[in-house]
């Protein structure tokens, strides 16, 4: 197994993330890109009325951000902002084991955990931290989610993906100053332990440092999870929040309701419905693992409480108007999978 070579620990607290430095005001302006990392597949269920019409988004340029004008309402200069804010508490992966992707879930499920261990009382955190209200039951509202930060190793030379980093995807709507809380619990954690440490069991423990921004990971695919785009592909499956009805899988029919299902994940995400979907166990971003039913695929997602996992694919989508990253889908999206990343050149 390949290893990262061990850093010593830095005892200094680390910087201001982004969201603090463009409060408006620093004057902080941001440049993001978004590179096209997927490869070209135009027959993977399209959408009838799509074929029909041959709709496609606009390509969007590169956008400069002015951080004085707010980048969290749902309709910006820049596009259609989705339920979670582009400034992405984003940490590199310095020293542990290489980590292949589908090992997502356990990797997300570490880093929640050493989160809430931040803080003294669980019980008083806010719901936008915890997920959960009061009472133990799971909120519904909007709250903290945690996403892999998958891409290749430049400095190995390896061309296989793998989990570079992890980041935590905040609410848009939470106010400056609640981040600030959960930055400086983070922080007062790192300044005490040289970093934050992440424990898989059997697969070792990772250290990780940060925050940093995205572009500082080689792979620029990262970068462009917060791009503004009208085409987007799933770096990690996005599962499904029911079992299709129709018969049998992969029928037109089938496949007819699993967009639809697609598109319902759209809106819960607050995006506009793409004016075409295409779906598929085979990932649309050139070397990421298949969706499931297959060696080395992700594996389901297991479900919070009783029951068979749901079905999970890839997806690829074309929006009729710009969608501003990160943009998250379906069931586990507050759990890493359903993940995209800009497909534009």
């Amino acid at each position: 197994m390949d290893f990262r070579p061990a850093q010593s620990p830095v005892p200094a607290p680390p910087p201001l993330p982004p969201w603090w430095q463009e409060i408006p005001g620093s004057g902080v302006i941001a440049t993001l890109e978004s590179p096209s990392v997927v490869r070209s597949d135009t027959d993977r269920f399209v959408t009838s009325e799509a074929k029909s019409t041959g709709a496609r988004a606009d390509t969007v340029p590169a956008v400069r951000r002015d951080s004085a004008k707010s980048s969290d309402s749902t309709a910006t200069s820049i596009g259609r902002q989705g339920l979670f804010s582009r400034d992405l508490l984003a940490f590199r992966i310095s020293e542990g084991p290489c980590l292949a992707p589908w090992v997502t879930e356990q990797v997300l499920q570490a880093l929640r955990g050493t989160v809430l261990s931040c803080f003294e009382s669980h019980h008083k955190l806010p719901q936008w931290i915890s997920g959960h209200q009061s009472n133990g039951c799971q909120t519904r509202e909007v709250h903290l989610a945690t996403v892999p930060l998958i891409g290749r190793d430049a400095a190995t030379g390896d061309s296989s993906p793998e989990i570079l980093g992890v980041a935590l995807a905040l609410p848009r709507d939470v106010p400056p100053i609640e981040r600030l809380h959960l930055f400086a619990r983070l922080s007062k954690r790192m300044e005490a332990d040289g970093g934050l440490t992440l424990r898989l069991g059997r697969l070792g423990r990772v250290r990780l440092s940060g925050p940093i921004e995205l572009e500082g990971f080689a792979d620029r695919t990262i970068a462009s999870l917060v791009a503004t785009a009208g085409e987007w592909a799933s770096v990690t499956p996005v599962v499904l929040h029911r079992f299709p009805k129709c018969k049998p899988a992969g029928s037109p029919d089938w496949q007819a309701e699993v967009r639809s299902m697609i598109r319902d994940a759209c809106r819960h995400a607050d995006v506009p419905d793409p004016v075409t979907v295409r779906c598929d166990l085979v990932s649309f971003v050139a070397g990421l693992p298949p969706a499931a039913r297959a060696p080395e695929a992700y594996p389901l997602l297991k479900p919070r409480s009783a029951g068979a996992p749901k079905p999970q694919l890839h997806v690829r989508l074309t929006f009729a108007e710009p969608v501003a990253g990160p943009l998250v889908l379906g069931l586990g999206k507050y759990r890493g999978f359903g993940l995209c990343v800009s497909s534009e050149g």
